[in-house]
């Protein structure tokens, strides 16, 4: 699964299943998904991280600190993401939509390649030893 999609699920979670969003948790849920979790907590989940710390899953993504998240939230929506599972599922779509724009591949295209033994592919000469 993409950054993007895993983030987009993430938010639809959370919007339909408003009681489980809690912005004070610190770690993404037990495989079960069976305990409230906070953004970063959704998202890691949603990546198959589990009972994981909220920094691992942001550098998990490329993000250095998990702030970056709440920085970008204050920007742009400052009221309501702590208390809000819709206001954080917004949030996290324009986050997704920032950071990690649609591409013009489709997902099944880069899975091919996501998957791809180049070592094996790769001309002789390049092989890797």
């Amino acid at each position: 699964m993409s950054i993007r999609a895993a983030i987009l699920r993430a938010a639809d979670r959370i919007e339909r299943e408003p009681g489980i969003y809690d912005f004070d948790a610190m770690r993404t849920p037990n495989e079960d998904g069976d305990c409230p979790a906070c953004m970063w907590g959704w998202i890691g989940y949603e990546l198959g991280m589990y009972e994981e710390n909220n920094a691992r899953v942001a550098a998990s993504i490329g993000v250095n600190r998990t702030m970056d998240l709440y920085e970008f939230a204050i920007a742009n929506e400052p009221c309501g993401f702590t208390e809000s599972a819709a206001s954080a599922a917004k949030l996290m779509r324009a986050f997704a939509d920032r950071y990690f724009p649609e591409t013009s591949i489709p997902e099944s295209v880069r899975a091919i390649f996501n998957t791809a033994q180049t070592d094996v592919d790769a001309p002789a000469r390049e092989r890797a030893a």
